[in-house]
C-alpha cells in the first residue's frame, strides 16, 4: 500500500513538473509574438498617419500587389520617411517638360497634286524616355526604368503643314520593375497652332514596402508631361 502511494505521489510530481516546464518553455514564445504584432500595428498605424499627411502615397494590402513584385526594405518607419521627403523635393526640381519631334518623313518631297492636303488621316505615335540615371538614387528605388505613351489622333495636311485634328486615345506604361505604373488620368491640348500636342498623364506607381518585417503595398502617385510636335 505505501509503495501504491509513493508512485502516486512520484507521478503526481512528475507531471506537475513537465506541466511547468513546458508551460514556461512556451510563455517566451506567446510573448515575442505578441510584442511582434504589436510592433506590426504600430507601424501600420504610423504608416497610415503619414500617408494621410503627405498625400503622395497610399497603403494597400500586400495581397492587392501583382505576383512577384518586387519589395523595398527599410529597417525602420523613420528611413522610409527619410526617403520619401528626399524623393519629393527631388521631384519637385525636374519639372522640366521635355518635347519630342516627329522624324522627317521622306515622301514630304512628293508632289503636291497627289496630296489631299485638306483630307483627315489617322496615326499613332509613341513616346518613350528612360529614368535611369536622371535623378538621385533615393528617387530611383522605386521609379521603373523606361516608361512610354502611346497616343492615337487624326491629322491634316503633309509635311511641314501637318496639324493635329484630334487625339482619340491614350495610353501610357512602364517597364514594370521595381514598380509597375497605373494610369488613372490623362488629358492631352494643342499649341503651336496644332502642329505640337502636350499630354499628360496621372496615375501611380504600385510597389512592394517592407518596413522592420511588416510587409505592405504602396501607390506612389505621380504625374508625367511630354510634348510631341511635328
Amino acid at each position: 500500500m505505501k509503495k501504491v502511494l509513493a508512485l502516486s505521489v512520484l507521478s503526481f510530481i512528475l507531471m506537475f513538473n513537465t506541466t511547468l516546464l513546458k508551460t514556461f518553455a512556451e510563455s517566451p514564445t506567446k510573448e515575442t509574438n505578441v510584442s511582434s504584432q504589436e510592433e506590426n500595428q504600430k507601424t501600420l498605424e504610423e504608416l497610415y498617419e503619414y500617408a494621410d499627411q503627405t498625400n503622395n502615397f497610399e497603403i494597400v494590402s500586400a495581397s492587392e500587389l501583382p505576383e512577384n513584385t518586387p519589395t523595398i526594405n527599410f529597417d525602420s518607419v523613420e528611413d522610409f520617411k527619410r526617403a520619401i521627403e528626399e524623393s519629393r523635393e527631388i521631384q519637385a526640381n525636374n519639372e522640366e517638360i521635355e518635347t519630342f519631334y516627329e522624324k522627317s518623313d521622306v515622301s514630304t518631297n512628293a508632289p503636291k497634286l497627289l496630296t489631299r492636303a485638306a483630307a483627315t488621316k489617322n496615326d499613332s505615335k509613341r513616346i518613350s524616355w528612360s529614368l535611369v540615371g536622371t535623378w538621385e538614387w533615393i528617387y530611383q528605388w522605386w521609379l521603373p526604368p523606361n516608361m512610354w505613351i502611346d497616343f492615337t489622333y487624326t491629322y491634316t495636311g503633309s509635311g511641314s503643314s501637318k496639324k493635329f485634328s484630334k487625339i482619340t486615345k491614350i495610353t501610357s506604361n512602364s517597364s514594370g520593375f521595381p514598380s509597375s505604373w497605373v494610369e488613372t488620368t490623362s488629358v492631352s491640348n494643342f499649341y503651336d497652332d496644332n502642329k505640337g500636342v502636350s499630354i499628360k498623364i496621372q496615375g501611380y506607381h504600385l510597389l512592394g514596402v517592407s518596413i522592420g518585417g511588416q510587409a505592405i503595398g504602396t501607390k506612389f502617385y505621380d504625374n508625367y508631361t511630354k510634348k510631341y510636335h511635328f
